[in-house]
Formats: structure tokens, sequence, C-alpha cells
């Protein structure tokens, strides 16, 4: 994937999480068109730049606290 790809990916999936839509690792994937180890890459990525993710285990879906 080139970077331009995985960048734009990356900000789609932040968006996501932000609007309360990204429910799981695998429904991430099928909308990003990637693997599910993919999407759990860029959340770690996510995390490394300074964003709180975390998954909510009652409600089965990632969350960012702001």
């Amino acid at each position: 994937m080139r970077f331009i790809d995985r960048k734009r990916k990356v900000m789609y999936l932040l968006e996501m999480i932000e609007k309360g839509n990204c429910f799981s690792a695998e429904q991430a994937s099928i909308k990003l068109g990637c693997s599910s180890r993919t999407v759990k890459r860029m959340i770690e990525d996510l995390r490394e730049e300074g964003y709180e993710i975390k998954y909510c285990r009652h409600t089965n879906k990632y969350r960012i606290n702001l």
C-alpha cells in the first residue's frame, strides 16, 4: 500500500471512530479494503500519535477520548 493510500485510510478510520461508526476491526477492514490486522496497526499508529482510542466491550466499538 502506498503511503498516500495508507494515510487516507488512517484518516478515514479516525473519522469513523470519532463519529462512533467503528464497531470492530473486522468491520473497519471491510470498509477500508484491508485486513483487520492492518486496521489494528493503524489504530496503534494513531495511539502513538497521541489519540486516546479505546475499545468498549459493552458497546463493542472503538471510541476516542477528546
